[in-house]
């Protein structure tokens, strides 16, 4: 199996188990009040979306949820029924240009190999509008592969700060804010990590 698949078997056996393990429902809300007073539109695309637990924050808006697990959507749509959740791969987004006023991904693009993260985040800005936002979690230290914990084997890449905004420059993409999300003085476990936060413009044509 390539890395896609086997990170994408392990989360498609958790379902919908995982979502106990999360801190609490409203960890990113900061960062959704904030994403949200930078969209200029209502066209929201959040790129996977899992379950749909992020999805709270959008339920006035153009929502669309993305995700490779078909089991993970099927909750989402119990949880979200008024919201629009389909099958997606991040690598080749079904989308055309220029359609969404922001992109929200936590904690997604860190399953993606370096090698291939430029272009997936190119793949993202292509269809964000220009003037649009993008809002991205990864993780902090300098640790690439596998990890094989509790939730099964997971193809992890972490970054810097200025390393992973520099692939969001290399990409297209003005970094307009970053910084460090402690999680646990959000109230997670002592396992749990901390975050990368990055708000990403598209520019003007």
């Amino acid at each position: 199996m390539t890395t896609d698949q086997i990170t994408y078997a392990t989360y498609e056996r958790k379902v919908p188990s995982r979502d106990a393990t999360h801190p609490n429902r409203l960890f990113w809300a900061p960062e959704a009040e904030k994403f949200i007073s930078k969209l200029s539109g209502l066209r929201v695309l959040e790129v996977g979306c899992w379950t749909g637990r992020d999805s709270q924050y959008f339920d006035e808006f153009e929502y669309v949820g993305i995700d490779l697990s078909e089991r993970a959507l099927a909750v989402a749509k119990q949880n979200q029924p008024n919201l629009r959740f389909q099958k997606a791969d991040l690598y080749k987004l079904p989308f055309s240009d220029g359609t969404f006023d922001g992109v929200w991904a936590a904690a997604v693009y860190v399953h993606v190999p370096s090698v291939q993260i430029v272009d997936a985040l190119k793949e993202l800005h292509r269809v964000i509008k220009p003037n649009g936002i993008a809002w991205l979690a990864m993780h902090p230290g300098n640790f690439e592969g596998y990890v094989d914990d509790a939730d099964g084997p997971r193809y992890f890449t972490q970054y810097s700060l200025e390393g992973f905004a520099q692939r969001l420059s290399s990409a297209g993409f003005i970094v307009e804010e970053k910084g460090v999300v402690d999680s646990q003085a959000r109230g997670a476990p002592a396992r749990y990590p901390n975050f990368l936060s990055y708000f990403a413009r598209k520019p003007q044509l």
